[in-house]
């Protein structure tokens, strides 16, 4: 049910004036864009499979303590387990507000990649001086954007976790 997705490295360390500067930088945000595209599915299919959980066996409680069977009790007892420890792991994991804010992420990134797609001049590995000069600044300044973005989305993930406050004894 969990998986886990590996969060791209940073950008090359490839020089602004080498020919794969923009080519590498290009990669380096499609990996991004396929990250936070996947793990915004994979949170929104946590949060709607745990709901669909929730809403069954919630609306299956009032038929099984009608009913009369071996086992009532413990039966009854297993799904109100089940529909605590889902709606716990609901509301830890906050799947419907970190989908919605991957999913954010991700169109901002992709936003800013078509951007940069739509300010290059020619061919990524054009041998023009000028062209090269503009693609070089454009696309360092996509790196610089998709970082502010990242960043972005790290300080809004953050900013809603409750950290636990230093007490001092002040005697």
């Amino acid at each position: 049910m969990f998986s886990y997705h590996r969060v791209p490295l940073p950008p090359p360390a490839t020089s602004s004036d080498s020919l794969a500067f923009a080519a590498d930088a290009e990669n380096y945000v499609r990996r991004i864009r396929e990250n936070y595209d996947a793990r915004a599915n994979g949170h929104r299919r946590h949060y709607r499979a745990s709901g669909i959980l929730v809403i069954v066996a919630g609306a299956s409680l009032p038929i099984l303590t009608t009913l009369d069977y071996d086992g009532k009790e413990l039966a009854v007892s297993l799904i109100g387990v089940l529909v605590s420890v889902v709606t716990a792991l609901r509301a830890f994991y906050r799947w419907d507000q970190i989908w919605a804010l991957l999913r954010v992420t991700e169109f901002s990134v992709s936003q800013a990649y078509w951007e940069w797609r739509r300010s290059i001049d020619g061919r990524l590995d054009t041998t023009d001086a000028v062209i090269a000069a503009k693609n070089r600044e454009a696309t360092a300044l996509l790196l610089e954007k998709v970082a502010e973005i990242r960043s972005n989305e790290a300080i809004s993930f953050f900013k809603d976790l409750p950290f636990p406050q230093k007490h001092y004894d002040q005697r």
